[in-house]
């Protein structure tokens, strides 16, 4: 798997995670309608949060850039 997602539902305080495919697409299967957030992560990358996602409305988030985390300089 390429990045970790996590799925929060902000009312329930409940957290599903799944991994994306070799394509870095993934899905939330039969996640309840609420409202939430998702966090996307993969190793050396900045995480990307989308907040307010409306899972009754089937969000489809596209193609989602990750920047590299900045490396500390040293000397």
């Amino acid at each position: 798997p390429l990045y970790s997602s996590a799925a929060s539902d902000v009312y329930k305080r409940q957290v599903y995670e799944t991994v994306s495919d070799d394509f870095g697409d993934f899905w939330f299967k039969d996640l309840p309608e609420t409202t939430g957030s998702v966090i996307i992560r993969a190793q050396g990358y900045q995480p990307r949060t989308f907040d307010g996602l409306d899972t009754a409305q089937c969000p489809n988030l596209g193609d989602v850039p990750l920047e590299k985390e900045q490396v500390p300089h040293c000397g």
